[in-house]
């Protein structure tokens, strides 16, 4: 299994390996960073260009997110799935999910005390993160972020690529559309439309300035 990042937020999809004992082809890739080792933790590979990654690929082509920003975690996406790797979930033992009809898409990464009830649908390539809750009749779009703590309440609707701060509340039947950023702590209490950052208790609404 490859990981898609060697920093940040990929060191904590490798706490989630290590609950389920499955690091022992484990390997990360990062292209960018000029600072890293050969190995993470002196344990684990880190590949470094894509010609890398595509020979391991030709044994094993499955791979994993470990990118926090939507857009980069599409695009690598995007990358990896054309050079033939398989995009994958990695899920922690420790998150709770619902029994009932609850959709979970592919690459999809639910950290640790993630709570996700009945009747939900997530999109692909999402990171719910560490103790976050999606609540009843949630519909969350492709890409998006949900940061540690955040809590989605019923009936919300959320389009692609939203990022969601740490703490922040979206309030029942609140719709949110795609690209939406919600600040850490807001609480959003009326829609919020494509393009926008909802910062505040309440949130107040102000366009993407790199729009």
């Amino acid at each position: 299994m490859l990981v898609i990042g060697s920093k940040g937020h990929a060191i904590e999809i490798l706490q989630i390996f290590e609950q389920k004992n499955k690091t022992e082809k484990l390997r990360f890739f990062d292209n960018v960073s000029s600072d890293i080792p050969e190995k993470l933790f002196n344990k684990f590979s880190i590949l470094k260009n894509f010609e890398e990654a595509q020979t391991i690929f030709n044994s094993d082509n499955k791979f994993v997110l470990g990118l926090g920003i939507p857009n980069h975690r599409r695009q690598m996406a995007k990358i990896f799935q054309e050079m033939g790797g398989e995009l994958c979930s990695v899920i922690s033992p420790f998150a709770k999910i619902g029994n009932y009809n609850v959709n979970l898409n592919k690459g999809l990464n639910i950290m640790t005390d993630v709570i996700i009830y009945n009747n939900v649908q997530i999109g692909e390539g999402c990171l719910l993160n560490t103790a976050c809750s999606i609540h009843h009749d949630v519909i969350i779009g492709d890409y998006c972020e949900i940061s540690p703590g955040a809590r989605i309440l019923g009936r919300v609707q959320m389009g692609n690529n939203c990022s969601i701060g740490s703490n922040a509340c979206i309030l029942p039947k609140i719709k949110l559309g795609n690209n939406v950023t919600v600040g850490a702590g807001a609480v959003v209490i009326k829609d919020v439309p494509d393009n926008t950052v909802a910062m505040g208790v309440p949130a107040l609404l102000k366009p993407k300035i790199d729009q």
